[in-house]
């Protein structure tokens, strides 16, 4: 929003640099400066009243039709939700002023001109007399043509931090998704790669292992089972109270079928057979808890204490602390007679066998009439953790979008003004002998140079802007910053974009300057 009203801003300054000679014929003639900017002012909130009527609606249609769909990804209702009449207000207001006050200070600068300059042979030409102007002439390698186009991409060097400011922000944004798009998939993929079992089943009821292993050897389908039982404890903290419910997974350390990633300590072994090991979401509510410290839990009426040998690091948001399951047997005076959750290997990893392997276990158990709860494969776990992602993914794309379609306007803009206050130059290189094709290639490479520049800065942009993405939306969901990832596809894509960008924007502004004939060019009025 605020990029447009910068926008609003660029385009007035355009018009008014336009306008350069009915400015000074009116301020001849006895208008003030307060009066000029007035009326170029009126012009503006007219412009916002109308973006208004045109966004309001088309915002409100946008805005409950994406509602409705990332409410369907995350089952939640959205039906009955209130218009919210406090924000449309907000939105009213502020989408009238803020392109005023956007506008005023470029429209106030601009309607100081003396009549004098306002009418002279050339008004508003920018002065190409820099330290930068100067050392491209020293560049004496380059091609002429090419020395033109970049003297004139400097002489306005604020105009150009803005364009290039706008286009590098709508590149990073871009990039910043892309990139926090490829570091949660490869986060998914590495989580779910040391999760090896391929089905995992809950029963209604618990229902005796040796029936269930009996049951599963009979299935040509099923390479394994593995029962790992589990309760659900309060985390006692260094205070002494019971805080919230986590779960104590008993896991079997020689097992190969989880092997979490280790950040600190080690994974679950026979040396410490009561030792646990817990997970980045335990960290976060227990933040002074280390490898070495005793872990306090309250089960049942009772405070179950186990050494802690290992912390891991795992995508999935559960309080999780893994112990070997022994231990947590011994401990909660239980028995793996019976049990309500399996986890099942399939013989064959493909994702048809997958299936197949699941209506095999369905069809058995009910065939026995053991009532099943859930049945899930792990690839149907990482693919809903994933479809959360795309949420993320069209708001940012969404976002970049918005910023893209402002930052090409802003740079047809610029070269608009760059054409207008060039016009004589122009004139006289057409009486030179330059060709309308020679003109409007000139105009080319500047838009393309203005996209490039922009390209460069925005690499710098997406780098922190990825990072904090990747932590507020792996702390949103995940409860952990996301690893930091820079896609070179990323990068290749935008370059690609934003060249077609740049000479899309500079479409009009070559042909204005293609069609400038020698007399328009060098007229006096």
């Amino acid at each position: 929003f605020l990029l447009s009203a910068v926008l609003v801003a660029s385009m007035i300054h355009t018009l008014q640099s336009e306008q350069l000679r009915q400015i000074g014929m009116m301020k001849a003639v006895g208008a003030t400066r307060r009066q000029i900017t007035g009326v170029y002012l009126a012009h503006v909130g007219m412009l916002a009243a109308a973006a208004l009527c045109l966004g309001v609606p088309l915002g409100w249609f946008t805005g409950r039709a994406y509602a409705r769909f990332a409410a369907g990804i995350l089952n939640a209702d959205v039906a009955h939700s209130p218009f919210p009449w406090q924000t449309l207000l907000a939105l009213l207001v502020v989408g009238l002023v803020v392109p005023v006050l956007a506008a005023w200070i470029p429209l106030w600068r601009g309607a100081r001109i003396s009549v004098r300059e306002a009418l002279s042979d050339a008004p508003g030409a920018p002065r190409a007399d820099g330290w930068v102007e100067r050392a491209l002439l020293e560049l004496t390698w380059l091609p002429r043509p090419l020395v033109y186009v970049l003297r004139g991409t400097f002489v306005r060097r604020a105009r150009l931090a803005l364009t290039v400011g706008v286009l590098a922000i709508a590149g990073g944004m871009f990039m910043a998704a892309l990139n926090v798009s490829k570091a949660w998939d490869d986060a998914a993929t590495d989580t779910f790669a040391r999760h090896r079992y391929d089905l995992r089943l809950w029963l209604a009821h618990p229902q005796p292992v040796a029936d269930l292993d009996r049951l599963f050897a009979s299935l040509p389908s099923i390479a394994q089972a593995a029962y790992w039982p589990q309760v659900n404890p309060y985390l006692v903290g260094d205070d002494g109270t019971a805080g919230e419910r986590i779960t104590l997974l008993g896991v079997d350390p020689t097992s190969t079928l989880l092997e979490p990633k280790l950040v600190a300590g080690r994974w679950l072994d026979a040396a410490t057979p009561d030792g646990v090991v817990f997970n980045h979401v335990i960290a976060a509510m227990h933040p002074s808890l280390a490898v070495g410290d005793t872990v306090a839990l309250r089960l049942d009426g009772r405070t179950l204490r186990f050494p802690v040998v290992g912390r891991v690091q795992e995508l999935m948001p559960q309080r999780l602390i893994y112990v070997p399951k022994q231990a947590l047997l011994e401990a909660t005076g239980r028995t793996l007679d019976s049990t309500r959750t399996v986890r099942l290997v399939a013989r064959d990893r493909g994702d048809a066998a997958q299936r197949a392997a699941a209506r095999d276990v369905e069809q058995l158990l009910a065939s026995h009439d053991i009532e099943v709860s859930g049945l899930h494969r792990t690839e149907d776990i990482k693919g809903a953790i994933l479809d959360h992602l795309v949420i993320i993914q069209q708001i940012l794309t969404l976002a970049a979008g918005l910023v893209v379609v402002v930052g090409a306007i802003g740079l047809t803009s610029t070269l608009a003004i760059h054409v207008v206050q060039r016009r004589r130059e122009i004139g006289i290189m057409s009486a030179l002998g330059a060709t309308p094709r020679t003109l409007a290639g000139y105009v080319w490479c500047e838009g393309v140079l203005i996209a490039l520049l922009s390209w460069s800065v925005a690499l710098v942009l997406a780098a922190p802007a990825g990072y904090a993405l990747g932590h507020v939306t792996g702390q949103m969901f995940f409860k952990q910053t996301l690893a930091f990832t820079m896609s070179p596809a990323a990068v290749a894509v935008w370059l690609g974009l934003v060249v077609v960008l740049g000479s899309l924007a500079s479409v009009q502004p070559a042909l204005h300057a293609a069609r400038l004939t020698v007399r328009e060019a060098i007229r006096d009025v």
